[in-house]
């Protein structure tokens, strides 16, 4: 797998607006390749001028990493132009098999690496925690989302997420 290559399409795809989820170069790829294209894409977009604004953690479940092949959960990049403020409308045509979660984000005060990981410090870190409601590209098709590479290669699956206006 060409890593570099991989990480452009997927950059080109979310600049040109395709909502198809790539799942061609990673159907034979280790996960260790998937982590290597999400983190080259990630770059790519900081790169690009995109600012990140944090990450989303998935697969948290027992089930859903023993459907996938995993021990652990996953995690994807959150990227300023992923969030939308409600109310918004959201259009069919802008995704490949729009998924919808309900879930709950966390808006830390620090980085968790500068504290010590006790349930108190974990306490302190957070500034508030608010209700957001999460986009995902699920697929269409044989282009569905079966296999952790495909999944943790295209950023989670992450399209977007909407929270309810600040002001």
């Amino acid at each position: 797998m060409n890593i570099g290559r991989t990480a452009a399409e997927l950059v080109r795809r979310h600049t040109a607006a395709q909502p198809r989820l790539f799942t061609e170069p990673f159907l034979n790829a280790s996960i260790e390749d998937a982590w290597a294209v999400q983190h080259a894409y990630a770059e790519l977009r900081l790169d690009h001028g995109e600012s990140l604004i944090g990450f989303k953690v998935g697969c948290t479940s027992a089930q859903t990493q023993t459907q996938l092949g995993i021990e652990h959960p996953v995690y994807g990049h959150l990227f300023a132009s992923h969030r939308s403020y409600s109310p918004q409308n959201v259009a069919l045509a802008d995704f490949d098999g729009l998924a919808v979660e309900g879930e709950l984000a966390v808006e830390l005060n620090c980085e968790l690496q500068d504290l010590q990981l006790s349930d108190r410090g974990l306490r302190q870190a957070i500034h508030r925690v608010f209700p957001v409601i999460e986009l995902h590209h699920a697929g269409t098709g044989s282009n569905q989302v079966r296999t952790a590479p495909v999944l943790i290669g295209n950023n989670a699956i992450h399209a977007g997420f909407i929270q309810q206006s600040l002001g």
